[in-house]
């Protein structure tokens, strides 16, 4: 955590989209949601994103969220 940022790293390169694509792949999986519920808002050329969460509450995902930052 940084603040009220998440950081993740990933490793698919910034080119052709893989890299937004494997940053959804990775926030559905940590909140236990279908990659379609995940989007990003802004920041699709950018290393800081806005992401959108749809189908889960603010609640379950900061839940979520704990559990997955705590098995690391």
């Amino acid at each position: 955590m940084h603040g009220s940022a998440i950081k993740v790293c990933v490793t698919a390169p910034p080119v052709e989209n893989n890299a937004n694509e494997a940053v959804i792949h990775l926030i559905a999986r940590l909140l236990g949601v279908s990659k379609s519920s995940v989007s990003i808002k802004s920041g699709r050329q950018a290393r800081s994103k806005k992401i959108i969460i749809r189908n889960l509450t603010l609640g379950d995902a900061q839940e979520a969220l704990a559990r997955a930052l705590s098995k690391t």
